[in-house]
Order: structure tokens, then sequence, then C-alpha cells
């Protein structure tokens, strides 16, 4: 994978001789349903300590709209993701279950507000469309139904060394038929590290290559997907942190078509507070939908706007 963008190249060169920190990216990744039924390792930064422990609720909430080539893809997915780590002598385990409602949704009218009066963006097959459909046919012409449940089941390992090194897990436990998951193991391995750049200003990245196993319901995945997170994490005042965050993977399966195969790229802004009762975060995901996302290396294809609440309680 291309990273074609100096700045991010540069700012990773130059915080490499600083001192390491230890921050936490926001829990984002590309929400296409499509990329979503596929494991991709979580955003982690670190690892817990020995007899540590972390359990973090989060929602995430992504409405897409996409007619592509062979493609059409309308409807909205809510997913409730639970993840529990535990620290132990040599590393930290995890896992990460999900549930998932796939449909139409309620939040079509507000999109269409939103590229309508805010941003002044015209979607003119979205518009042409009733609010509140559900519709995906794939590249090949795969048919996916709406539905309800249990996702694929992610398991980690993450080791005490630089750069805190994970592998991951995919457990095919979520129905193709529905979008719930791709019906095949995947396995991933990551590394990732943060470092200060000034007083309240810390920068992080994290790196990470996916094996993907076959569908079991459509054809042409990938086997092999390099992904990046690149992050700014700004704490002005004590308990409140700031983030911005590029997310880059490339595209999970071959569609024959240029757009759909270019690499996928999202940009995310969010807000952690820290409370006693533990630290809730919430962030906004774009696809390009804002004209100054929309630059070589910026924000290409994702969910058209994605909704998230994370809260996290460390013990």
């Amino acid at each position: 994978m291309a990273l074609r963008v100096p700045l991010f190249s540069s700012l990773f060169v130059c915080a490499a001789s600083l001192v390491a920190q230890t921050t936490e990216f926001l829990p984002v990744q590309n929400t296409r349903g499509l990329a979503e039924t596929y494991l991709r390792p979580l955003p982690l930064i670190g690892v817990l300590g020995n007899g540590e422990s972390q359990t973090a609720w989060s929602l995430t909430v992504a409405n897409e709209f996409r007619t592509q080539f062979n493609t059409l893809e309308d409807g909205e997915t809510w997913r409730l993701r639970y993840l529990y780590r535990q620290g132990t002598p040599l590393g930290e385990w995890l896992v990460s279950v999900p549930l998932i409602h796939r449909g139409g949704g309620i939040f079509d009218p507000f999109i269409s507000f939103w590229h309508n009066s805010i941003i002044n963006f015209e979607v003119p097959d979205r518009e042409a469309v009733p609010f509140g459909g559900t519709f995906v046919r794939l590249h090949d012409g795969t048919r996916v139904e709406p539905g309800t449940g249990l996702g694929d089941i992610t398991l980690g390992y993450g080791f005490r060394a630089p750069g805190a090194p994970r592998v991951f897990v995919k457990i095919p436990t979520g129905n193709p038929n529905y979008f719930l998951g791709s019906g095949g193991f995947d396995a991933g391995i990551s590394a990732g590290e943060s470092w200060r750049l000034a007083p309240r200003l810390d920068f992080a990245s994290r790196f990470s290559v996916t094996y993907q196993s076959p569908s079991t319901l459509w054809s042409d995945t990938r086997p092999w997907i390099p992904a990046a997170t690149l992050a700014l994490v700004y704490t002005p005042w004590d308990n409140h942190t700031f983030h911005v965050q590029w997310t880059s993977e490339e595209a999970p399966v071959r569609h024959g078509d240029p757009e759909l195969d270019r690499t996928y790229r999202v940009i995310s802004f969010g807000y952690t507070q820290v409370t006693k009762a533990g630290n809730w975060t919430y962030w906004i995901t774009e696809d390009g939908d804002f004209p100054w996302l929309v630059f070589d290396g910026g924000a290409t294809i994702g969910a058209d706007l994605t909704f998230g609440i994370r809260f996290t309680v460390k013990k």
C-alpha cells in the first residue's frame, strides 16, 4: 500500500525521534458494509499491565448509499461491540464480540438535510430513492438481505515488545447472507506507537496486514489487506481530548472497477471526556463529503456518514 501524502510521512519521521507515549486511537475502521465483514486489527496502542483489565462498549451507526459499476448498496448498519482486554505477565489477551443490525435505518432524512443544507453536496441517486430503504447487490451479482444477529468474533494477543505487536484471529460466527460476516476465518498482525509532539499534543501511528480467507457467499476476496491508522490527539485541558484520525486500507474484494478498487480512506473527528465512572468517546467519520478532505491521500471510500460512541472502564 502506498502512502502518498508527504505530510503523513514527514510526521512519522519527525515523531520517531521523540519520546514514546501511550495514547488511544478512536475505535474506527472503514464502515462500508462489505469491508466490515472481514477482520481489521483493532486500532490499539500499547498493552495493559499485568493484572489490569479494560471493558469497552461501543456503538457505531453507518449510513451508506452507493451506485457504482454493478454494485448497489443502500442501507444502515448499527453495530454494538463488546471488547474485553486482560493484561498478563507477558502481554494482553482480548476478545471482541459484535451484535449487528442491518436495515433501512432512520438517518436517511438527516443525511439528505446534511447534504443539501449543511455541506451543499448533491447526491442525485440518493435523493431519487425513498427514505428507509435497504438493498445490497455486490459486484458479482450477490444479493445480501437485511438482518440482525451476532457478527464475527475476534480474538487477539498483544506482546510486551517495541511497537506492542498484536496478532488477531476472526472466527466466522456471523451469517454472510445478512452481511454479519464474510463466512471465513481471517488472521492479522499489527504494530503501532505514539509520541509526544508538544506538551499536550500526541501523534500515533499503527500499521497492519490481514489475511482474508475467501468469502463463502461472494467472490473475488483479496487475500492480503495492508492498512494504516494515523492520529493527532490534543488534550487542551485535563480530562478533555480531541482526535483527528486518518484510516486507510485496501479494497476488500476485486470489483473490476477503478473507483471501487482504489484504496479506501476515511477521516474521523472525535472527543473524549474522562469521568469518574469511565471514559466517554464520541466521533464522526467522513468519506469525502467535505471538499477539503478530498486530496491525494485523503478521504475516498467508506460509509456516507458514521457516528460512534464508546464507554470504557479500566481496572
